[in-house]
């Protein structure tokens, strides 16, 4: 679930910082990573979001893959027509706040657990099976 999470944030971020196109181009459209979105999008309730997300991967899904190959070699930058296909400004007209979702998300999770700094590196320790310097 925090890869999970993780992953939803690097969505959100993308999306938000240079649309849809900016989010196929960064990740490469890799499937598993689209898997784990929509089945986030879906665990958090962002429903409008999760509906969003389908539709605009349908987009890239009826693309050749000789044009997306296209789209992921080239500059993202400057005229681009695949890029302004993909682009849709519903993202920002929805109000689900994936934020604030994904962090409700995490807040409620059964694992969730609050530790000092001490406690956090005590834990990596027994995970890792070493001690870890501290700087």
């Amino acid at each position: 679930d925090a890869i999970m999470s993780y992953y939803l944030d690097y969505y959100t971020s993308q999306y938000t910082e240079g649309n849809f196109a900016q989010f196929v181009y960064n990740s490469g459209w890799d499937k598993e990573l689209n898997e784990l979105i929509e089945e986030g999008l879906a665990l958090i309730g962002a429903e409008k979001h999760l509906e969003l997300f389908q539709q605009q991967s349908k987009k890239v899904k009826l693309m050749s893959s000789v044009k997306l190959n296209k789209f992921l070699k080239g500059k993202l930058e400057g005229v681009n027509p695949i890029r302004d296909l993909l682009n849709n400004h519903a993202f920002f007209e929805l109000e689900e706040n994936l934020v604030s979702l994904n962090a409700n998300f995490l807040k409620t999770h059964p694992d969730f657990e609050v530790l000092s700094v001490d406690d956090m590196f005590a834990t990596l320790e027994e995970f890792v099976g070493h001690e870890i310097k501290r700087e």
